[in-house]
C-alpha cells in the first residue's frame, strides 16, 4: 500500500494544464497558419486571373494591342499588389478553332504567410479574349 502523499501527488492534476496548452499549441498553431496559406494563395491567384482577364479585354479592344493588354495587366498587378510580388507579364496571340485570340499570361511569386517574399514562379495565370481587331 503507497503512502498518502505518494496517492495525493500521483493523482495531483496540478502543472497539467501548461502540458496541455503546449501540446495544444504545437497542433492548431500550424493548422491556422496553413488555413492563412491557403486563404493568402487563394486570394492572390484569383486577383491575378481576374487582372489578367482584363488585360486580355484591353488587348482584344478593335484598336489595341498585345502590348496595350501587358501594360494594362503589370499596372493593375502593381495597384494591387506593390512591387513586392515579384510578376512578369506576357501577351500575344494565338488561334483558337479560328478565332483569332490574344492572351495575357501572369507569373508571381507564391507568397508566404509570415515571410517578406516568395516562392520563384509559384504562381502562374493565363487569360484569353476574342481579338476584336482582327
Amino acid at each position: 500500500m503507497r503512502p498518502p502523499a505518494l496517492r495525493r501527488a500521483l493523482h495531483d492534476d496540478s502543472g497539467a494544464a501548461v502540458v496541455e496548452f503546449c501540446l495544444v499549441v504545437a497542433v492548431v498553431v500550424p493548422m491556422v497558419l496553413a488555413i492563412l496559406q491557403f486563404g493568402l494563395v487563394l486570394h492572390v491567384r484569383n486577383t491575378l486571373q481576374a487582372e489578367a482577364a482584363e488585360g486580355a479585354r484591353v488587348a482584344a479592344a478593335a484598336d489595341r494591342t498585345p502590348v496595350d493588354g501587358r501594360v494594362a495587366t503589370a499596372s493593375l498587378v502593381s495597384g494591387s499588389f506593390g512591387s513586392g510580388l515579384g510578376q512578369h507579364v506576357t501577351a500575344g496571340t494565338s488561334s483558337d478553332d479560328g478565332l483569332p485570340t490574344v492572351w495575357v499570361r501572369v507569373q508571381a511569386d507564391l507568397p508566404l504567410v509570415g515571410w517578406l517574399a516568395g516562392v520563384d514562379g509559384g504562381i502562374d495565370v493565363t487569360a484569353h479574349a476574342v481579338d476584336e481587331g482582327a
